[in-house]
């Protein structure tokens, strides 16, 4: 069991994070936080973030020839797009949300620290780019997703909660399934 208490196993990883952040944030709305040791930094308060959103002077981008089916065009035309973003030179961008993209992503990120996006979906060039260019820009929002505190409301709070209840009844059944099945194998009396 972890400080902010268990997260069922039947959600995905994204929804196990954002109930963990639920019940912290319900948690720190009843208590008081203790007070803070000499010489640490407060928490920040909670910021919302306004970007504007990512356009192709931002990045670099090369064209390739795509692989699979295609026919002859395929051979012909080359309609990958290879995109690459240098994060250090956007300044636009804070850093709190920098070190989220590079934590989610970071095997986009190659050694000089550059983030790539590839497509080759469709068969136009053009098609490529603003795909590439959407890819992008949904990485940088859940970077700013996953740095934005949200309240939580009482519902929520209280669907999250049950739901890790009914987690932990379903495991202690599971649980007892088993003990009684290894029960079973082990009688002496076979009549």
């Amino acid at each position: 069991m972890h400080a902010w208490g268990p997260v069922p196993m039947h959600l995905t990883p994204a929804e196990q994070l954002r109930a963990r952040r639920l019940v912290i944030s319900a948690a720190t709305e009843a208590e008081q936080p203790p007070p803070m040791p000499l010489g640490t930094r407060a928490p920040q308060a909670a910021r919302s973030y306004s970007l504007r959103p990512i356009s192709k002077d931002d990045v670099e981008f090369s064209f390739a020839r795509s692989s699979g089916a295609g026919g002859q065009n395929v051979n012909k035309v080359s309609t990958k797009v290879d995109m690459r973003f240098d994060m250090s030179k956007a300044n636009w961008i804070p850093e709190e949300i920098k070190e989220a993209i590079r934590t989610a992503e970071k095997n986009r990120f190659n050694k000089e620290g550059v983030l790539v996006v590839t497509s080759q979906r469709h068969r136009k060039q053009m098609q490529n780019f603003d795909d590439c260019l959407t890819k992008l820009q949904e990485i940088i929002d859940a970077g700013v997703e996953a740095c934005t505190v949200r309240e939580a409301d009482a519902a929520t709070v209280k669907k999250v909660k049950d739901s890790i209840k009914a987690g932990q009844e379903r495991r202690l059944q599971d649980k007892k399934k088993d003990a009684m099945r290894k029960k079973e194998r082990s009688r002496k009396d076979w009549d």
